[in-house]
């Protein structure tokens, strides 16, 4: 079948379209971290980085040292095309999580929607994310904290 246009083939023509697409779609949103200048492991179109989570493990903490050693304090990592921003800075953590919190209201991943897991701070978003926690604040301020300490550490021993 030829174009009525062309005297190529269509085969030819898609095949020389199918290049492009897998550039836009599967290798650019990978450069999302390289763009904004932020170090961290180069990702495999379509998976990102997630071979590097099954080799060394999700948790391994020597890996992360590792990592923050060669990248920096600051580095991404695409878990699929989900970019994720590494942070171990302590007053970057601090403005990000006190002063920027408001932007942070809502999380990407897994929530359950059963009954009582479904209500964890964790696995709330929006509005009744706000609710819960506005509830939940007063009590792990820092005094309450200070006179649950002993108890929490005879527990903990």
């Amino acid at each position: 079948m030829a174009l009525d246009v062309l005297p190529i083939p269509l085969t030819w023509v898609l095949l020389a379209i199918l290049p492009v697409l897998f550039y836009l779609y599967a290798v650019r949103p990978m450069q999302v971290f390289k763009k904004m200048g932020v170090p961290g492991p180069t990702p495999l179109p379509l998976i990102g980085n997630i071979l590097l989570l099954l080799r060394d493990g999700a948790w391994n903490v020597e890996q992360e040292r590792q990592r923050i050693q060669k990248y920096g304090k600051v580095y991404g990592f695409l878990f699929g095309k989900t970019p994720l921003l590494f942070i171990s800075d302590k007053s970057m953590l601090r403005d990000v999580f006190v002063k920027k919190f408001h932007a942070l209201g809502d999380r990407n991943g897994v929530t359950l929607d059963t009954k009582p897991s479904g209500r964890m701070l964790t696995n709330l978003i929006g509005e009744d994310w706000k609710n819960v926690r506005s509830t939940l604040s007063p009590a792990f301020s820092g005094g309450k904290l200070r006179l649950m300490a002993e108890a929490i550490n005879s527990c903990a021993d």
